[in-house]
């Protein structure tokens, strides 16, 4: 009896053990796109789409077109926006949407002047404000090279995070 519940124990534990490494190797088999529409957006592809001039000249762009807000500024209001946007099939930049928002408090919680309803007024002023200017440069980028699948120019969902810092 007790050899058969040790035996079922094992069997248990060898399943608890299998199962969850049989659903990952499941879930990071690559990603093909076969018969994909033209609206499918894929978030991983074989070619991942490329600002022209690569991620240097990227990051060029944004420094040289990206405003910092002036309430923002004057209130020491910093942080990164996580901003997510879909190059199409033919390197449009679309669907441009904050995916986390950006503020670090420091500078607002460092103020004394301001009540505790003044700071929360500002720092959601300061976040909308962050997050705008960073929708903004995204939506001022110029084409992309777009990302392809078998061989196929697609629409690749990109995620970038936009920091803003005071010096």
């Amino acid at each position: 009896m007790y050899s058969k519940t040790k035996s079922s124990n094992k069997t248990k534990l060898k399943l608890f053990l299998v199962l969850p490494l049989i659903l990952l190797f499941i879930s990071l088999q690559p990603i093909t796109a076969q018969n994909n529409s033209p609206s499918e957006v894929f978030v991983v592809v074989e070619t991942m789409p490329m600002f022209p001039g690569g991620e240097t000249a990227m990051m060029e762009f944004i420094s040289n077109n990206i405003v910092y807000p002036k309430t923002a500024k004057e209130n020491g209001v910093q942080g990164t926006a996580y901003i997510s946007f879909v190059v199409t099939s033919d390197g449009k930049i679309t669907t441009v949407g904050v995916l986390k928002e950006a503020y670090d408090l420091s500078g607002i919680n460092n103020n004394t002047a301001l009540s505790a309803d003044e700071k929360s007024s500002l720092i959601t002023t300061c976040t909308r404000y962050l997050n705008s200017a960073a929708i903004d440069v995204i939506k001022a980028m110029p084409d992309w090279t777009p990302g392809e699948q078998d061989g196929k120019a697609v629409s690749v969902q990109f995620n970038l995070p936009i920091k803003f810092v005071l010096n």
